[in-house]
Order: structure tokens, then C-alpha cells, then sequence
């Protein structure tokens, strides 16, 4: 049986152009300005997203990350609209805020990559689709898990 591990840290994808923690406002705000007019709807959730992190750094908790941003907001650092439950205000942040970021990053894989980092790329779908593959299998023969 040969086994294959794939150690990745945060900092493997900087080469693609993904940003680092530090650099997600700015490419944020890149990106927001980039589809202002080709997808005004994004533009106006990636708008909205950078206003959390603007709010939330006012606040005295500044967040550099998506992951900080649900973090904050799930603490109820962002205050509930009027009519809305705190936990059902949140999820929605949250969730616009995740759709922003990973519209993002999509874009981002459309660019292309240094040819270097090609061999990380085919190593890391050759791992991910064959777990995938094999979970398909495994659903197929045993039902949903």
C-alpha cells in the first residue's frame, strides 16, 4: 500500500496569489473594485464585508480573516437589525461574507500559476479527488455517512 501525506501550511498557496491573513482586506478590496461593474450584487457583498471589518476594527477588535470575522460577529460584536435574532443576523453576515471570499478565491484560480507550484497543484487534486472518488464509492455501496 502506498501512502501519501500532503503537509500544507498557510502560506503554500501565498505563490498563487492567494492572500496571507494580513493581506485579505487589501485583496478583498482589489477584488470589490475589479467587479463593480461586471457584478454589481458582489461588489455590493464584498462592500458590505470590508464595512464588518471596517466596524469591527472601530470597535476596538479588529479582524484580519474570515475565520476572525464569524468569530467576532458570532460574538455579537456586530448588533442584530431591528426585527432579527442576533443568531440569525450573524449566519447571514457570515454567510455573505464566506460567498465573498470564495468568489475570490475562484477568481484567483482562473490566473495562471507559477509553473513551479504546478506540481504542488497536481498533487494536492490527485489527493483530494481520490479521497473524493473514494467517498462517491464508499456512498454509493453504503448509503449517506
Amino acid at each position: 500500500m502506498k501512502v501519501k501525506i500532503a503537509i500544507l501550511g498557510a502560506g503554500c498557496s501565498c505563490a498563487y496569489g492567494y492572500p496571507l491573513a494580513i493581506q485579505m482586506k487589501g485583496q478583498l478590496a482589489h477584488f470589490a473594485k475589479s467587479i463593480e461593474n461586471s457584478a454589481p450584487k458582489l461588489h455590493k457583498l464584498a462592500f458590505d464585508t470590508l464595512g464588518l471589518f471596517d466596524k469591527l476594527t472601530a470597535q476596538g477588535c479588529p479582524a484580519q480573516t474570515l475565520d476572525d470575522l464569524a468569530w467576532l460577529i458570532h460574538q455579537g460584536k456586530i448588533p442584530a437589525k431591528s426585527g432579527t435574532f442576533q443568531d440569525e443576523h450573524g449566519h447571514r453576515l457570515v454567510e455573505e461574507a464566506k460567498a465573498v471570499v470564495s468568489a475570490m478565491f475562484l477568481a484567483k484560480k482562473r490566473i495562471r500559476q507559477p509553473k513551479r507550484w504546478q506540481g504542488t497543484e497536481t498533487c494536492c487534486e490527485e489527493c483530494f479527488l481520490t479521497q473524493h472518488a473514494a467517498n462517491n464509492r464508499f456512498v454509493n455501496h453504503h448509503g449517506e455517512f
